[in-house]
């Protein structure tokens, strides 16, 4: 059995790219998250930056892909706004350019915000504009909300819905409009 050498740099690189692998099988990361884990386990900068670069050839970690899972994610579990999941993004070091073309993809042409208003819709294949379906995910997620208000006055109920909505980063236009909808 013969056994090939391997230079010792070439050792570190298969190493930190496997341990790269490792942390992607879990979930997605951000190039930025999986080079902050790298670093920590003492890998040096260009060895972290060509295992890195590897992976994205080989298609196993990309920021647009892991920017639209997190929006989705995001979007599905809590109703976070395009905005809300912008500033965690940049925290999470995802640059610009990645951040808005995943997110148009989740949230379509206009991702700054929801519109709530009809004439904004953007219809797609089934008749139903993306834009109209995220609205209707928001109006029935804030009608469970305000469900759980029912009873109490009326300023508490809309101070209530008010605070929910603003923590999860929607705009006030978008605030106005739910309140509107729930007639509170």
């Amino acid at each position: 059995m013969q056994q090939s050498y391997k230079a010792p740099q070439d050792k570190e690189f298969e190493a930190c790219k496997a341990s790269a692998a490792g942390s992607l099988a879990f979930r997605p990361h951000s190039r930025s998250e999986l080079a902050t884990k790298l670093v920590d386990k003492g890998y040096d900068k260009a060895t972290i930056d060509r295992a890195l670069s590897r992976l994205q050839e080989l298609g196993l970690q990309s920021d647009v892909d892991f920017v639209t899972i997190f929006a989705r994610s995001k979007w599905r579990q809590s109703r976070w706004a395009p905005s809300r999941i912008r500033i965690e993004l940049v925290r999470k070091g995802v640059n610009k350019k990645d951040i808005e073309h995943g997110l148009r993809e989740v949230f379509g042409t206009d991702s700054h915000k929801l519109h709530m208003h009809t004439e904004d819709l953007e219809e797609d294949e089934d008749g139903m504009g993306e834009s109209h379906r995220l609205d209707l995910q928001l109006l029935e997620t804030a009608q469970r909300q305000a469900h759980l208000t029912k009873g109490m006055p009326s300023e508490t109920r809309r101070r209530r819905m008010v605070g929910w909505l603003q923590r999860r980063g929607h705009s006030w236009d978008t605030i106005s409009s739910v309140l509107s909808e729930l007639a509170l």
